[in-house]
Parts: structure tokens; C-alpha cells; sequence
């Protein structure tokens, strides 16, 4: 990514009001979403700096009202909030992938589930730490998720949007994608495109147009 354009990106969006700074700080981040790229992504919403918490709790019905994007809060304390935005038919395709429901069922999973079950689960194991298997929920490569177990999360090829044990150029290739996705919001604030327009449409129109 044009490193150039992201501070140029940061910077911008650090004089909009509150609204349209959430609405490109979330939009930003899940980007490789909207266009298809990962099944899911999560959020960390904190009340520092120009509190994402309270913002987070004002707009997300706003934003997120007739979109194909659904969240799930992860996890909800007094400074901050967890939050996982997925695809409902991408992320359980991805789950009940024969090898990847194996994977699961070692941590109390199963195929009779409902979404909303693998997402109560992953909630409730989430309480005490955040668990291998939710590289699986983000789109994480299983031998990934394998090597980083077996290595105690050292001795990776590369560390990007997770650590990287197997098939490097190809997961690479995949980051470059998920940057790209990024870079359709950067360029949407450094075209000086005013937020009142963009808002009107849903984020995925947006980002896929």
C-alpha cells in the first residue's frame, strides 16, 4: 500500500466530525469484507482517544441497517468493546469446510450448530482468552493456525494480517488483495469525495463500485 496515501489517509480523517470518522476508521477496516475477501473481521472499539466505544454504540444500527454485514459483540467491558463483523453465508461456508469442522470439533464444536451457536461459543471461550480457532472465523489458513500452535507462535515466514508457516507466496498474494480492498476507502477520502454522498449508499456498493 501507497504508505504516502495512508498517512495522508490518517491524517484527514482525523479532522472530520465524529460520524464520518467512524464511518472511514470502520469502513478502512473492513474493506477485505465488504469486497468478498475474508469471511470476518474483528474489532477493538476503545473510549481512548475520540472514543470509538461511544461511537460504536451511536451509530452501528445506523450503519449496518439493511447491510449483508452483520457484528457480533465478542466481548464488552467499561473501557472497551469486541466486536466480530462477518458474512453470515461466507463465514459458515468457511466453519463447516470438511478439515476445518475437524479442527473445531476439538474445542467443543459441532456440525448440528447454528451460526448464532459457533458465535455464542467463540464468545463464551473468548471470556478467558482469545482462542486458536478464531483464525479460523477470520479466514486464517488452517496450517497456519497449526504452525502458529505447534510454534508457540514463533519461527513464521512472515507476519502480516496473521503469522505464515505454510504456502508463502500465495498468502501473500491474499494480503496484497486485502490491501487493496483498503485502498478503495483511502482513495474515496483523498478524491475529496464528501462523506453526505457516500453515506446515502450501503458500504458495500460503496467499496464494490
Amino acid at each position: 500500500m501507497s504508505k504516502h496515501l495512508i498517512t495522508r489517509f490518517m491524517n484527514e480523517k482525523e479532522r472530520f466530525d465524529d460520524e464520518a470518522y467512524f464511518f472511514y476508521t470502520v469502513a478502512y477496516h473492513l474493506a477485505p469484507i465488504f469486497t468478498s475477501r475474508k469471511p470476518s473481521s474483528v474489532l477493538t472499539f476503545s473510549k481512548h482517544g475520540r472514543n470509538m466505544y461511544g461511537l460504536w454504540e451511536q451509530y452501528k444500527s445506523k450503519f449496518f441497517e439493511g447491510s449483508a454485514i452483520h457484528f457480533y459483540e465478542l466481548k464488552k467491558t467499561e473501557q472497551k468493546v469486541c466486536v466480530l463483523f462477518y458474512v453470515p453465508g461466507h463465514l459458515m461456508g468457511t466453519l463447516t469446510y470438511g478439515e476445518h469442522m475437524a479442527f473445531l470439533k476439538k474445542f467443543g464444536y459441532h456440525e448440528h450448530m447454528t451460526l448464532r451457536d459457533y458465535l455464542e461459543l467463540l464468545k463464551k471461550r473468548f471470556a478467558e482468552d482469545c482462542p486458536h480457532e478464531v483464525g479460523l472465523f477470520l479466514g486464517v489458513p488452517l496450517n497456519d493456525i497449526k504452525g502458529f500452535i505447534a510454534c508457540n507462535g514463533k519461527n513464521y515466514l512472515f507476519s502480516g494480517y496473521w503469522k505464515v508457516y505454510h504456502c508463502l507466496q500465495q498468502t501473500l498474494d491474499t494480503f496484497k488483495l486485502y490491501d487493496q480492498a483498503k485502498m478503495q476507502v483511502v482513495n474515496l477520502v483523498s478524491k475529496g469525495i464528501a462523506f453526505s454522498n457516500l453515506k446515502q449508499s450501503t458500504l458495500e456498493r460503496l467499496l464494490v463500485s
